[in-house]
């Protein structure tokens, strides 16, 4: 029997492993689930048999078949996921593979994506990606001792100056659009027409309060986390 497709290229959700455990034996994760109702320890990887898994796919969930494109991502952007939250400059190309995979994960996982035709989904992403490679920057690294979540649909679109937040009907020029994905426990992107290129900034805690929430109200199916919480 062929293995489900995955809701998150493993490598990602690889970023937020736990701290390794003494005969375990691969990455693990915290991962929770509401219809659990708990943190789990679970591997990254998928083990062999049919026991579920925290990352399986609902059937017809990559209609559009994104995924192929975002584990080929992998060379160029699980290096980034572990090395961005030291302050450098970007290389030649890889600001282009980060915005790829942002795009690319955002509009694979939306919570509408079902709805979505092939042509829709592919032309989002692209008009995502190029939004992202327009727009500023900001690179929140979490302090010692908090870290940032991801989960099942990690990306979100907020609107500070008004009442919507949602990750569908909203235009991506407007100023006041705020873009934001958790890329590593100690790093969160969040991309925003107010600055351009790029700022690392140490997160205080309303920011990580606020982006650990704006994934929280996004990821419908499960969180994960390096260690069982969500600060705050």
């Amino acid at each position: 029997m062929p293995r489900p497709a995955v809701v998150l290229p493993p490598y990602y959700a690889a970023a937020f492993a736990a701290a390794p455990i003494p005969a375990e034996g691969g990455s693990h994760v915290w991962a929770y689930r509401a219809w659990v109702g708990e943190w789990k320890r679970a591997p990254v990887h998928r083990p062999e048999g049919d026991a579920p898994h925290f990352n399986d796919a609902e059937p017809g969930a990559d209609a559009a078949g994104l995924l192929g494109e975002l584990l080929a991502l992998e060379g160029e952007v699980a290096p980034l996921l572990r090395a961005l939250a030291a302050p450098r400059a970007f290389a030649p190309g890889e600001r282009a593979a980060l915005a790829r995979f942002v795009a690319l994960l955002a509009v694979r996982n939306a919570p509408h994506a079902a709805g979505l035709s092939a042509a829709e989904a592919r032309a989002g992403a692209e008009a995502l990606e190029r939004t992202l490679a327009d727009m500023g920057w900001v690179l929140w690294t979490a302090p010692a001792g908090v870290h940032f979540v991801t989960g099942s649909s990690p990306f979100h679109a907020a609107f500070p100056a008004g009442e919507a937040s949602r990750t569908a009907g909203f235009d991506l020029a407007d100023p006041s659009v705020e873009l934001t994905l958790p890329l590593a426990p100690d790093l969160a992107l969040h991309a925003t027409w107010r600055r351009r290129g790029e700022l690392w900034r140490r997160a205080r805690e309303e920011v990580l309060l606020e982006l650990n929430g704006r994934t929280c109200a996004s990821s419908r199916r499960f969180l994960l986390a390096p260690v069982p919480q969500v600060p705050g």
